[in-house]
C-alpha cells in the first residue's frame, strides 16, 4: 500500500483498530495500576533494586526498540508512581489518578479524550503522553499544543517536573524541550520611514535618493537576517511545544515537509481554534512599495471612506450572521458618479454637497497622518481628483460593492476587531482574545481603517499569501492528530443527555478516532433569558439586577458593551467593589502577566474581596474559580447576549462550581437581529407542528418574552442549535476553499516562475523567494464567487462548485491576467533592486562554512551598513592539508566564504582587486548579502 492510500484510508483502518484493541486498553490500565503499587511497595522495602530495574528497562528499550511499548507501560507507570510523592503531603485522589491513567492511555492509543476542567489535563495527563511519546514513538518526538502561552507554560513546568525525576533516576538520561515558535521576522520599515515614503509619494509622485538608500538598507537588513537564519531540527528523543498558532503557520511552510517530519501532536482545548473560524492568513510583505502602490492605497482608503460616509444606520438590514445593504441604498450607490460630485470641488471652500463633504473630512484625516500643511492638503487633495477621481464616472458597481464590504463589518467592532496603536487587530471572541499574528484580507483591513476613520497605507499586493482553516489543518494531519478538552461533550439544556458537540462531530469524521469519555460534563440548568429591545435597555436592566451581595460574575459578549457594564457598575458600587477582566493578549510576556493578574482576580472574587467581576468572555475559558481552600464560592452567573454555542453556553455555566443555580441572562433583540436570519422565511404548517421554527415565529415569541419565560429560553436554545448548524454547513465548504486557493497558488507561481526563467534567469532566486504566492486580489475574487454556495447547499453540489470555478480560473482569462498583472506589478521594483545592486559590478555566491574546515577568521573590517558583519578572509584547508586564505564575512559566529559563478572561492593572493577592497573599503565599495543564494560587489 502506498503512502497516499495508506493516508486515505487512515480514519478506517483506526476504526477497525480501536475496535479490536479495545480490550488491550482495559487491560494495559490494569497492567499500569498493579505496576504502580509494585513502585509504592519497593519504594519502601527496597528502593535501589527498584531503581535498578528501571533503569535496565529503559536501557534494553533502547537497544531493541520492540520492547519499547512494554517500557511505555513501565514508564507510564513509574511517571504516576512519581506523582503521588509529588502531592504526598496532599489528599491524594486515587479515583482521579485511575482516571487520568485511562485518558494516557487513550491518547497513546490515537483516541481523542472528554475530560473537564480540574481532572489534571495540564498537570498530569499531558505532561506524561509527551514524555512516553518521545521515548517510544518511533521517531522519538511528541508535539505538545495548546492555545495560548501561559497554557504553554504551565504545560512546559509540569514536563519538567517529570523529565526532571527521569534525570535524577537514570544516569545520563537526556529529554529535550523544543520551541515552534518562529525565532525571528523581518524588522520591516519602520513607521517614520512608511509615513515618510507615503508623504514624498503623495505630493511628489515618488521617493528622493536619501528615501531610496533608507529602504535599500532596511530592505538588506532584513535579508542579512533571513540569510543567517537556520532551521533548527530537534534533538532526539524531545518534546516541542507549541501554540496554535506556531503549529498552522509552521504547518503553511510546506504541508507535506512538515506531515513526514513532525511526529504525533497532542492538543489540549483544541475547540478554540474551530469555534474561532478565523483563518490563519501568512503574509510575507515586500517592504519595497512602489510609488504607485501607495498612491492607489491612498485612493481606495478615500474611497472607501466616502462610501461609508454616504450610509446611515437604517440603510443596514440584518442577514444570516451579519448585515447586508437595503436595496435602496445598493441603488443609490449603482447611481453614484464620483467625478460629477468631485468637479465642483475648491480647496478650501466649503460645500453642502455629501461626496464633498466626505472626501474633504477625509483629506483631513490623511493630512493630520503625514503632518500636511494647507498648501501641501490642498496639492494632494487636487492630485487625488485629478489622477484618480476624475475617471469614476461609471464605477457604480464598484461603490455597491464596496458598500456590502462595509456592511459585512457592520456592529463588529468589539466582535470581530478591535483597534491597537498598529491598527486593526483579529478579535478570538470564543475566548476573548485578540490575535497579533493572524491577519485581515486587504479589503477587510481598508475597509475597518476607513469605517474607524483611520488613515493608513495597506498593500495593495501583499505577497507569499497563503491561507489555512483549523478544519483544512486537521483534514490533512488526521491520523497524527489526538485531542483532549472539557468541551467535546456537553449537557443537552433541554434533554440533559450527554451529546456531541459539532466540533467532536467534525473530529471523529475528519480523524476517524473515537472519543473516550473520561468525565461526564457538569449538567447546569439555564435560566430563562429576560429579552429587551435595544441594548442600551438590556445593559439598564442587568445593571439593576445586581446586588452588593454574594459574589457576582458577568460575561458580555461584546467588548464595547462590557466596558459599559463595568463602568455603570463602578458608578453603582464604587471602584473598589467591581473589577474588569479585559480580553488576553497576544504577546506572550504581556500574556504571561495577564494570566497572573486574573488569577488573582479570580481568587479575590471568590474569597469576597471583589464583589462583581465583568468579563467581554474571557472568563468563559480556562478559568477556575475557587478559594484559597480550593472550596467553591456561591457564585452568581450573569450572561449578558448570545454565547458561540450550547457548549460555550453551559461552560459559562460550569464556572459555578456550588450546588443550585444561581444565574441570570439578559438579552437585545437588536443583538440578536442577525441570528434570526439563519432561520428560513417561512415554514409549512406542517413544518410548525413538528416543532420547526421560522424568522416570523420566533420574532412573535420575543415579543411575547414576557408572558412565556419558558419559551423564550427553548428559542434562545433553539437559535444556538441554528447558528451551529450553519457553522457545521461549512466545514467541508473551508475545506474546499483551502484546497482550490492553495492548487490556484501553486499553478501561479509556476506561471511567474516560467515569466522569470525566460526573461530574467538571473533573477530567479530573488523573486522566487520574495514575490511568490497567491496574489490576494486573486482570492478575494475567488471568496466573492464562492458566496454563491448557500449554507444549506448539499456537499455534494459544494464540491461540482469548486470543480467548475476551478475549471473556469484555468481556462478564462481571469486567472492568466491575474499572474500578468501581478507580475507586471512587480516587475518596476525588482527592476530596482537590480540597478541598486549590480549595476557596473560582478556577481558571487555565499556559503557557511563548517568550523571543521576553517584554522581562524581574520577580520579586516567592518561592513559600513551593517554593524555585526565583519569582513575579512579565512585559512580553510584546501584539501592534502593544504591552507588557503578565502574572502569570507562573519556574523553570529558563523563564517561564510564567497564563490563566483564557476564555483571557484575567491582567494586573496588570486584577487589582489579584492584584497585592496576590504582593506580599503568604504560605504560605497562594499560586499552586500543579496539572498540566501547571491552576494555582490560594485567596482
Amino acid at each position: 500500500m502506498n503512502p497516499q492510500e495508506q493516508r486515505r484510508l487512515s480514519p478506517i483502518l483506526t476504526r477497525i483498530e480501536r475496535n479490536l484493541f479495545s480490550s488491550s486498553e482495559s487491560k494495559r490500565i490494569l497492567k499500569i495500576q498493579g505496576l504502580i503499587e509494585k513502585f509504592v511497595q519497593k519504594n519502601y522495602s527496597d528502593k535501589t533494586s527498584l531503581y535498578q530495574h528501571f533503569r535496565e528497562s529503559y536501557a534494553e528499550s533502547r537497544e531493541r526498540p520492540e520492547l519499547k511499548e512494554q517500557f511505555g507501560d513501565i514508564l507510564t507507570a513509574f511517571l504516576f508512581f512519581k506523582n503521588r510523592e509529588r502531592f504526598q503531603k496532599e489528599a491524594y485522589d486515587l479515583e482521579k489518578e485511575k482516571r487520568q491513567i485511562k485518558a494516557v492511555v487513550s491518547l497513546l492509543a490515537g483516541k481523542h479524550v472528554q475530560m473537564g476542567t480540574g481532572e489534571g489535563k495540564t498537570s498530569v495527563v499531558f505532561p506524561i503522553v509527551n514524555v512516553v511519546e518521545a521515548l517510544t514513538s518511533d521517531d522519538e518526538t511528541s508535539v505538545m499544543v495548546t492555545t495560548d502561552e501561559s497554557l504553554l507554560a504551565e504545560l512546559e513546568t509540569n514536563i519538567d517536573f517529570f523529565t526532571g525525576t527521569l534525570e535524577k533516576s537514570i544516569p545520563g538520561f537526556s529529554l529535550n524541550k523544543e520551541s515552534m515558535k518562529e525565532e525571528a521576522t523581518p524588522q520591516g520599515l519602520s513607521e517614520e520611514l512608511r509615513e515618510k515614503m507615503m508623504k514624498e509619494t503623495l505630493l511628489t509622485g515618488g521617493y528622493s535618493k536619501k528615501t531610496e538608500e533608507e529602504i535599500r538598507d532596511s530592505y538588506w537588513q532584513d535579508q542579512v537576517n533571513a540569510d543567517q537564519s537556520v532551521e533548527k531540527k530537534p534533538k532526539k528523543p524531545s518534546i516541542i511545544l507549541a501554540t496554535d498558532r506556531d503549529l498552522v503557520f509552521k504547518y503553511q511552510e510546506n504541508p507535506n515537509k512538515f506531515y513526514e517530519e513532525t511526529g504525533n501532536i497532542y492538543f489540549d482545548e483544541a475547540d478554540v481554534p474551530y469555534n474561532r473560524r478565523s483563518p490563519y492568513v501568512k503574509i510575507n510583505e515586500n517592504q519595497y512599495y512602489s510609488p504607485e502602490e501607495i498612491i492607489d492605497s491612498t485612493a481606495d482608503w478615500l474611497r472607501r471612506f466616502i462610501i461609508y460616509k454616504q450610509l446611515e444606520p437604517q440603510n443596514y438590514r440584518p442577514e444570516a450572521g451579519g448585515f447586508t445593504l437595503s436595496n435602496n441604498i445598493k441603488r443609490k450607490l449603482g447611481r453614484l458618479n464620483m467625478s460629477e460630485h468631485l468637479k465642483k470641488y475648491r480647496p478650501g471652500e466649503k460645500s453642502d454637497d455629501q461626496v464633498i463633504g466626505a472626501f474633504q473630512e477625509g483629506i483631513g484625516i490623511i493630512a493630520k497622518k503625514l503632518d500636511l500643511g494647507a498648501e501641501q492638503t490642498n496639492q494632494l487633495s487636487m492630485q487625488l481628483i485629478n489622477n484618480h477621481f476624475a475617471f469614476e464616472s461609471n464605477e457604480g458597481y464598484l461603490y455597491e460593492d464596496i458598500g456590502e464590504k462595509m456592511a459585512k463589518i457592520y456592529k463588529k467592532k468589539g466582535l470581530l476587531y478591535n483597534l491597537s496603536e498598529h491598527g486593526p487587530q483579529v478579535r478570538d471572541s470564543y475566548i476573548d482574545q485578540f490575535l497579533s499574528d493572524h491577519k485581515f484580507s486587504r479589503e477587510d483591513q481598508a475597509s475597518i481603517l476607513a469605517i474607524e476613520g483611520i488613515f493608513d497605507f495597506v498593500p495593495l499586493n501583499p505577497v507569499a499569501f497563503k491561507t489555512t482553516t483549523f478544519q483544512t489543518f486537521v483534514n490533512h494531519l488526521k491520523d497524527k492528530l489526538r485531542f483532549a478538552s472539557g468541551t467535546l461533550m456537553f449537557p443537552d439544556p433541554e434533554t440533559k443527555k450527554i451529546l456531541p458537540s459539532t466540533f467532536a462531530n467534525f473530529l471523529k469524521d475528519a480523524t476517524g478516532s473515537d472519543i473516550e469519555i473520561i468525565t461526564t460534563p457538569q449538567i447546569k440548568t439555564v435560566p430563562n433569558p429576560e429579552v429587551f429591545e435595544s441594548e442600551e435597555e438590556t445593559i439598564d436592566r442587568l445593571v439593576g439586577s445586581v446586588k452588593d451581595e454574594g459574589p457576582t460574575l458577568i460575561v458580555s459578549y461584546h467588548i464595547e458593551n462590557s466596558q459599559k457594564i463595568f463602568d455603570r457598575l463602578v458608578e453603582k458600587f464604587g471602584k473598589t467593589k467591581v473589577v474588569y477582566i479585559p480580553s488576553k493578549p497576544s504577546d506572550p510576556e504581556a500574556l504571561l502577566e495577564y494570566q497572573e493578574k486574573t488569577k488573582q482576580i479570580y481568587r479575590d472574587l471568590a474569597e469576597g474581596k471583589v464583589k462583581i467581576a465583568v468579563s467581554s468572555g474571557a472568563a468563559g475559558f480556562g478559568v477556575n474559580i475557587v478559594k484559597n481552600d480550593d472550596s467553591f464560592p456561591d457564585l452568581r452567573i450573569v450572561l449578558h447576549d448570545l454565547p458561540a454555542n450550547r457548549a460555550q453556553l453551559m461552560q459559562i455555566l460550569g464556572r459555578r462550581r456550588a450546588e443550585g443555580d444561581n444565574f441570570s441572562w439578559f438579552v437585545s433583540e437588536e443583538f440578536l437581529e442577525p441570528y434570526i436570519m439563519f432561520f428560513d422565511d417561512k415554514v409549512s404548517m406542517m413544518a410548525h407542528a413538528l416543532g420547526k421554527l421560522d424568522q416570523i415565529e420566533v420574532k412573535n415569541r420575543l415579543k411575547n418574552a414576557k408572558n412565556n419565560p419558558e419559551q423564550i429560553r427553548k428559542t434562545m436554545l433553539e437559535i444556538l442549535k441554528q447558528s451551529e448548524q450553519k457553522e457545521a454547513q461549512g466545514d467541508e465548504i473551508a475545506i474546499l476553499f483551502d484546497d482550490l486557493i492553495n492548487r490556484l497558488g501553486e499553478k501561479i507561481s509556476k506561471e511567474l516562475e516560467d515569466k522569470i526563467k525566460n526573461e530574467k534567469p538571473v533573477n530567479e532566486a530573488f523573486f522566487y523567494n520574495y514575490f511568490m504566492g497567491l496574489p490576494e486580489m486573486m482570492k478575494e475574487f475567488i471568496t466573492q464567487r464562492s458566496t454563491l454556495i448557500t449554507k444549506e447547499a448539499r456537499l455534494q453540489d459544494a464540491k461540482s462548485f469548486f470543480t467548475e470555478l476551478y475549471s473556469y480560473l484555468l481556462k478564462d482569462s481571469e486567472f492568466s491576467n491575474s499572474a500578468t498583472d501581478w507580475y507586471k506589478h512587480r516587475e518596476g521594483v525588482l527592476e530596482k533592486h537590480l540597478k541598486t545592486t549590480s549595476e557596473g559590478g560582478n556577481r558571487y555566491f555565499h556559503i557557511p562554512v563548517s568550523p571543521d574546515n576553517i584554522l581562524y577568521f581574520f577580520t579586516e573590517s567592518v561592513d559600513p551598513r551593517f554593524a555585526n558583519i565583519n569582513w575579512g578572509f579565512a585559512k580553510v584547508f584546501s584539501g592534502l592539508g593544504k591552507l588557503t586564505d578565502v574572502i569570507a564575512y562573519r556574523k553570529d559566529g558563523q563564517v561564510y566564504l564567497i564563490y563566483d559563478n564557476s564555483g571557484n572561492y575567491l582567494t586573496v593572493s588570486g584577487s589582489n582587486k579584492l584584497e585592496n577592497m576590504i582593506k580599503k573599503q568604504t560605504s560605497e565599495k562594499s560586499f552586500h548579502i543579496f539572498n540566501q543564494r547571491y552576494s555582490f560587489l560594485t567596482n
